[in-house]
């Protein structure tokens, strides 16, 4: 085909502002792309157009597949919300995110424990009868973010 530039899931733009940083999203002008590599303002840079990632989401929003994804410029996070109009819609959700609370439940069915989840962190603890060893049930938390606790 003879107008046939590229296959359109990584373009070259032109870096914003204060630069763009590999992973993160931004909005040039209407289109909604994540860098792959840190530059400069003004500077060409690599920027994923189309494809999977995972992104930064309002913390207290349950993501499940097939709906419909909005980009609050304002917060630089992704949401279900599209503020009367005002964020884009930028996508879909094409998989269930893990929460803490799902995580706790999760971990909650198993027999010999209990999990309990604030915010990030879920709390893991021996149910009625168990006891904490180095080989059987562990007490601790885990933190969704990967932070060490």
């Amino acid at each position: 085909m003879k107008t046939y530039k590229q296959g359109g899931g990584v373009l070259t733009l032109t870096a914003p502002s204060g630069g763009v940083v590999s992973g993160s999203a931004y909005l040039i002008g209407t289109l909604l792309v994540i860098a792959t590599k840190t530059v400069a303002q003004t500077l060409p840079f690599p920027a994923l157009a189309i494809g999977v990632v995972d992104v930064p989401k309002v913390a207290d929003e349950v993501w499940t597949e097939g709906l419909k994804i909005y980009w609050d410029d304002t917060a630089k996070k992704f949401t279900l919300d599209d503020d009367t109009g005002a964020n884009p819609l930028v996508g879909v959700a094409i998989s269930p995110i893990i929460t803490a609370t799902n995580l706790a439940a999760a971990i909650a069915a198993l027999a010999g424990v209990a999990a309990a989840a604030v915010t990030d962190t879920v709390t893991v603890t021996p149910g009625t009868g168990s006891f904490a060893t180095a080989s059987g049930v562990g007490l601790g938390r885990v933190r969704l973010d990967g932070a060490a606790r």
